[in-house]
């Protein structure tokens, strides 16, 4: 069993477990924790679109992985990303007695922090899972109101040229040398995230550098058995 914490904030519910809101220097941050947590209070990251299919989520709280999400909406996963993840996790391991080495999730977009932060913290994490991500700034932004965003974020230029350091496609050495587990779930015909730019590219270059990746192809929809399966394997995963 996790050992005793006091969670601040707001205490609600989420899917039937207890959730807690606060703020971490200012960031809106929440904490669902499992009933019965395993020893060392492992947890889950949700990078990214916290609530958007959390069967993984749910998943993992049964198995006694707490969840935990911090706000870094429009940051794509440039500087200030970085330092607001940076401080949730200090938090977490500091304040809370959370374990040092949780599991980094994310759906999407989430997928930019989520590596960049991996990439820079890589014997900080036990696993990486990334779901239909976007993991290369060649294919995204698109709009102007996007590149706006990626540009006050640190990841383009004043120009909007790529800033090299903060594409993460570009930048994966870190995870393969310290072969940190990743899992990628995507939809072979996806028409919102160009598979060929992102987690093609990702899996090529992984297994280019004998990196620890394995992949989901499939459907949006994972079956239970699937998921079952992903969480198993995450739990295992964990240091």
């Amino acid at each position: 069993m996790g050992s005793k914490m006091t969670i601040p904030g707001n205490k609600g519910i989420w899917h039937g477990y207890d959730s807690y809101r606060f703020e971490v220097e200012g960031i809106e941050s929440i904490v669902v924790t499992a009933d019965s947590p395993l020893k060392g209070n492992p947890w889950i990251w949700r990078a990214r679109f916290f609530n958007a299919d959390p069967a993984l989520d749910l998943a993992m709280l049964r198995h006694g992985v707490h969840l935990v999400h911090t706000d870094i909406t429009d940051l794509a996963g440039g500087p200030e990303a970085m330092q607001r993840m940076d401080r949730f996790y200090d938090y977490l391991v500091k304040k809370l007695n959370f374990s040092a080495s949780p599991i980094l999730e994310s759906y999407s977009r989430g997928a930019l922090p989520a590596l960049n932060w991996g990439i820079r913290n890589p014997e900080k994490i036990s696993m990486l899972i990334l779901d239909s991500p976007l993991c290369n700034l060649n294919s995204w932004p698109k709009t102007p109101f996007e590149r706006e965003i990626c540009r006050k974020a640190g990841v383009l230029t004043e120009d909007f040229a790529i800033v090299p350091e903060w594409n993460p496609v570009d930048n994966l050495e870190p995870l393969i040398q310290h072969k940190v587990p990743i899992s990628i779930i995507y939809e072979k015909n996806d028409n919102v995230i160009p598979i060929k730019d992102n987690t093609a590219l990702l899996l090529e270059r992984m297994k280019a550098g004998n990196g620890n990746v394995r992949a989901y192809p499939g459907k949006y929809e994972f079956t239970d058995d699937d998921i079952e399966n992903l969480a198993s394997a995450a739990v295992k995963a964990l240091k």
